[in-house]
C-alpha cells in the first residue's frame, strides 16, 4: 500500500488518542526508528539543539521544516534542530511528553484528546488555517453543496466515520444518503461504485489526480467544519522556563522562514523531499508536486497575509473549538497559545 495513503490514518481522530494514548507513548519511546535525541541541551556554536517530532514520514508535507534546516533559519534563531520523522508507530504527542521532543508538529483533534488524559500541552501555532477534510468527487459529476448529498452512495473510513458524522449533523444530512464503507484507496470513486468519498484535500484527492482522474473537492471548512489543522504543539511548562521558550521559539521562527520560502515557490520544498530528505522513500514525483501545490491554499488565507503565517486568530480559535466537539473532541480555547507568534512577528506579517 502506498505510504501517501496510509498517512490518512495519522491525520485523524482525537477518538484514537483518547484511548491509547499510554500505549503510543510507549511505543515511541521504545520502538522509533529514527534519533531520539533528547529535547533540548547544548550542541555545537553554543546552539540549543532541539528536536522537533514531524507527524509524518519525510515528504513535502514539511516543505518548510527541510528549508529551515538546509537554508540555516534554524541556526539564525539559535538553535540545531533534529528532524525525527512519524511513521506508522509514532503519534507526536507522546513523544513530546517523553521529553524526546520539544515541539511537534500533529492536529487540534490529537493534541486535545493528549491534553483531555493529562498531557501538559499547548498548540501555539497553526500551518493549516483551513481544515483539509472533505468530499472528494469525480469532475464529471461533482458534489458542490451538502444538498447534493442526498440520494448519493458516499464512501466513509471508520478512521474519519466521527468527522463525516459531524459534517452530516451540521448540514442536516441524516438519513438522507447511503453510507457505504470504505478503505484508505479511494479507487471505488474513480471506479463509479460511489458517488464521494470522504479524504483529505492534500492526500486522495491528489492520489485520483495523480492516476488521471479529475476530481471535485468540497471542504468541510466552508461547510460548518471550519479548524485550524497541522499545528504546532509544546509543553505548557516549557513555555514558562525561559531558556526552553526561547528554544522553542527558535524552532518557531525557522519553520515561519522556511514556510515563507515554500509558500513563494513551492519546487523548492518539491525538491528537496524528492532528492534529499525523502530520497529513499520512492515518493511519487507528481503526487509531491500537486500537494506542495494545494497545500498552500490550506495554509494562507487573509487572517496570515494581515498577521503572518501560522497566526491563530480569536475567531479561528473559538471555530476550532466548536468543530472539534462536533467531532466528539472536547478542547477548551486556552489549549491555543498565539504569545510566541507575537513576539516573533512583533506588528509584522512576515519575518
Amino acid at each position: 500500500m502506498s505510504l501517501v495513503i496510509d498517512r490518512r490514518q495519522f491525520l485523524t481522530r482525537g477518538a484514537q488518542v483518547a484511548g491509547g494514548f499510554t500505549a503510543l507513548g510507549a511505543i515511541a519511546a521504545c520502538g522509533k526508528s529514527s534519533p531520539t535525541t533528547q529535547a533540548t541541551g547544548k550542541g555545537n556554536g553554543g546552539l540549543t539543539t532541539a528536536s522537533l517530532q514531524l507527524l509524518w514520514i519525510f515528504n513535502v508535507q514539511f516543505a518548510g521544516s527541510y528549508i529551515a534546516e538546509t537554508r540555516g533559519y534554524y541556526r539564525d534563531a539559535g538553535v540545531d534542530v533534529n528532524l525525527l520523522p512519524g511513521g506508522v508507530t509514532v503519534t507526536p504527542e507522546p513523544v513530546i511528553e517523553s521529553g524526546k521532543a520539544l515541539v511537534g508538529i500533529s492536529s487540534p483533534s490529537l493534541t486535545g484528546a493528549a491534553v483531555n488524559q493529562g498531557a501538559d500541552l499547548k498548540i501555539i501555532g497553526a500551518g493549516y488555517q483551513r481544515n483539509p477534510d472533505c468530499l472528494i468527487s469525480l469532475a464529471r459529476k461533482p458534489i458542490t453543496t451538502p444538498q447534493e448529498v442526498v440520494g448519493k452512495r458516499i464512501g466513509v473510513q471508520a478512521n474519519i466515520a466521527s468527522v463525516w458524522d459531524a459534517f452530516v449533523t451540521v448540514n442536516n444530512l441524516k438519513g438522507k444518503f447511503t453510507q457505504v464503507p470504505a478503505q484508505a484507496d479511494p479507487a471505488p470513486l474513480a471506479a463509479g461504485e460511489i458517488d464521494g468519498y470522504v479524504g483529505f484535500y492534500t492526500n486522495e484527492a491528489n492520489i485520483l489526480r495523480v492516476r488521471g482522474v479529475p476530481v471535485h473537492t468540497l471542504l468541510f471548512n466552508d461547510y460548518g467544519l471550519p479548524t485550524l489543522y497541522e499545528t504546532y504543539a509544546a509543553p505548557s511548562s516549557a513555555l514558562q522556563d525561559p531558556a526552553q521558550r526561547k528554544a522553542i521559539k527558535g524552532i518557531l521562527t525557522g519553520e515561519i522562514r522556511g514556510w515563507q520560502d515554500q509558500v513563494s515557490d513551492p519546487s523548492i520544498g518539491v525538491n528537496l523531499a524528492l532528492n534529499d530528505f525523502g530520497k529513499k522513500l520512492g515518493l511519487d514525483a507528481k503526487q509531491q508536486q500537486l500537494q506542495a501545490q494545494t497545500q498552500n491554499y490550506l495554509i494562507v488565507s487573509p487572517a496570515t497575509k494581515q498577521h503572518g503565517l501560522f497566526w491563530m486568530t480569536p475567531e479561528a480559535i473559538a471555530q476550532s473549538v466548536e468543530t472539534l466537539a462536533r467531532s466528539q473532541t472536547t478542547v477548551k480555547p486556552s489549549l491555543f497559545d498565539n504569545s510566541l507568534l507575537a513576539e516573533i512577528y512583533n506588528g509584522r506579517n512576515r519575518i
